[in-house]
């Protein structure tokens, strides 16, 4: 009954219980735990009508639990009484009939009205569905269905759909799994003992605080769990208790296998490159560049000189000459001949000049150069951007192949030499 209270919490949309909720709930189990062991003993079943009859008809005041009027019309002292002179059921044992006893006529009997009226608003606020339509018809009547059935090849659809029956299916979906869980994990195994399963799709919806306890000891009951979801924050979002993380962690953590499809969410692709891990990756760098440049400048010079000089002189010379001749005829002949000039010069010199320069001059000058390499660091294997970009979603676009990333623990896959391995599903 606690796992109904449970899943109607989360079908109706319900934030984790505080520590308030938390007093509320653990009242409400004292509660159930004194009615349903007097119920089952004195009639020999359980159904929640008359659980809710018991209930009512409790005493709501310690003068009315020893009036003979309450006691000749309630439900609550004839449930009370037979269990105690002659049950049909399973009989109690002495402490535990007094314990009931103590607890309706004093605890209860004694409770402040508002007290009271808050443990019962929660309780029937997650039975009343139970009370009335097609959960009363499932779960309040005679079956011919139990989970056991599933230990000898039977296989139990719950079709109650969520988007036409909101809640109810919610609950309901719910309440199955559960007693399937219990039942699978009360079976004796032994070397013929059938494996089963349990498949649920969209599975979040489904989801209970007891899913966790449930798969850690699942392969010791030859039970495979299969779930289905769309991102894992729907785990942190819908799954009940007070940490919704860490309860998801550790249900996630019991999962051995794990396969991811493409996905946009980066909650859930961060996780996937985490659980698979780092690796030495190396990682390529290059290098470019460009140099261009223009350099343009003139230069101007401008430079005179001037010299101007003057030089003169004087000279004046003289010359004198005689000439004696000789003959052999023995006549002497001789003449005497000289002259003598003079002469002189007078001059100035002068000089002048002037001298400049100008120019300009440009340039232009350009280049570029490349280079590259590679480099080692520890990075993920798988980077979350490959579940969004690489994987393959199917349809006829994709030729109906759906790509996936298979994560194993314990396993090491030949082709990849690792616990994860990239494979592709036919559509």
């Amino acid at each position: 009954i606690m796992v109904i209270v449970e899943r109607m919490r989360v079908a109706l949309g319900q934030p984790a219980q505080d520590a308030d909720g938390a007093f509320w709930v653990a009242a409400v189990r004292e509660l159930l735990t004194n009615v349903i062991e007097p119920l089952v003993a004195a009639t020999g079943r359980l159904r929640l009508d008359e659980l809710m009859r018991f209930i009512t008809s409790a005493p709501t005041t310690r003068e009315q639990a020893f009036s003979a009027e309450w006691k000749e019309h309630s439900y609550c002292y004839w449930v009370l009484q037979q269990s105690y002179l002659n049950p049909q059921g399973v009989p109690l044992p002495e402490h535990s009939l007094r314990a009931a006893a103590d607890y309706w006529f004093a605890t209860y009997a004694g409770m402040d009205n508002k007290t009271r009226s808050n443990i019962l608003a929660t309780l029937t606020a997650a039975i009343s569905p139970f009370l009335r339509g097609v959960l009363h018809d499932t779960f309040c009547t005679n079956t011919t269905l139990i989970p056991e059935m599933t230990h000898e090849g039977a296989i139990i659809i719950v079709d109650y759909p969520i988007k036409t029956m909101g809640p109810v299916g919610v609950v309901a979906a719910g309440i199955v799994k559960y007693l399937w869980q219990r039942a699978t994990e009360r079976r004796a195994i032994g070397p013929d003992t059938r494996p089963t399963f349990l498949f649920a799709d969209e599975c979040q919806f489904f989801m209970s605080t007891y899913d966790g306890e449930f798969q850690s000891t699942a392969r010791s009951s030859r039970a495979a769990t299969v779930y289905l979801t769309q991102n894992l924050p729907t785990y942190y979002a819908l799954l009940p208790g007070r940490d919704p993380k860490a309860s998801a962690d550790s249900l996630l953590g019991n999962f051995q296998t794990k396969i991811f499809h493409a996905n946009t969410d980066a909650t859930t692709n961060q996780y996937a490159s985490e659980l698979i891990g780092k690796s030495l990756q190396k990682r390529a760098n290059g290098t470019w560049s460009v140099n261009d440049g223009w350099s343009e400048g003139q230069n101007h010079s401008h430079g005179w000189s001037r010299q101007k000089g003057k030089s003169g002189g004087r000279s004046w010379g003289s010359n004198r000459s005689s000439n004696v001749t000789f003959s052999d005829n023995g006549q002497t002949s001789y003449s005497i001949g000289g002259g003598s000039n003079r002469g002189g010069q007078d001059g100035t010199n002068q000089s002048w000049s002037r001298s400049g320069n100008t120019g300009t001059s440009t340039g232009a000058s350009g280049g570029s150069s490349s280079g590259g390499g590679w480099s080692e660091q520890m990075d993920y294997t798988v980077p979350t951007a490959a579940f969004a970009s690489r994987l393959r979603k199917g349809g006829q676009s994709d030729g109906w192949m759906v790509d996936a990333v298979v994560v194993q623990g314990g396993r090491r896959f030949a082709v990849s030499n690792a616990h994860w391995l990239p494979c592709t599903f036919r559509q």
